[in-house]
């Protein structure tokens, strides 16, 4: 679910960040904070429950090969 949402704010992410209206600088760095922050979130409760799903194995195999 955590993974779901920070897929789904890229879209949004970009959006604003491309809109013409003067704070969307400011709009883009806060989505960007919370997707980042899903990230670490995400990765936390993979590692304190001991899962692994195909989604995070394929998108850091860095850290799963270990």
């Amino acid at each position: 679910m955590i993974t779901l949402l920070r897929l789904l704010l890229v879209p949004v992410f970009l959006i604003v960040l491309l809109s013409k209206r003067p704070d969307s600088d400011t709009i883009a760095f806060v989505i960007f904070v919370v997707a980042a922050s899903t990230d670490f979130l995400d990765g936390l409760v993979a590692r304190s429950t001991h899962t692994v799903t195909e989604l995070g194995r394929r998108s850091t195999p860095s850290w799963t090969a270990r």
